[in-house]
């Protein structure tokens, strides 16, 4: 009985230390929930959003039933206009229009 109490709490001491885990790729000390800079905090690369010709080609990964919306604060890539778009709460879920656009000349 012992045994099995002491399996439950290793247990559970552990999936809690893995569900609030950061990422960082490739530091060993993320700043945030996600950090993509070295060790030293700096990175030659970019970061590649993803990208379509249409916002509306985009769907939550996660197949429920009923479908679930994407998340708010989803960017991508609009290779249609060339720009990025971000999901936001407006109007119950949208996206926006495109993001730090400069005019043509």
């Amino acid at each position: 009985m012992i045994r099995k109490k002491f399996l439950w709490i290793t247990c559970s001491l552990v999936l809690n230390f893995w569900v609030n885990a950061q990422v960082g790729m490739p530091t060993s000390a993320p700043r945030g929930a996600l950090d993509i800079n070295n060790d030293q905090g700096v990175s030659q690369y970019g970061l590649v959003l993803p990208t379509n010709t249409s916002t509306s080609a985009f769907f939550n990964p996660i197949q429920t039933f009923p479908v679930q919306p994407i998340a708010f604060g989803t960017l991508i890539f609009d290779s249609s206009e060339s720009c990025i778009k971000f999901y936001r709460s407006k109007n119950g879920g949208e996206w926006s229009t495109c993001l730090m656009l400069t005019p043509k000349i």
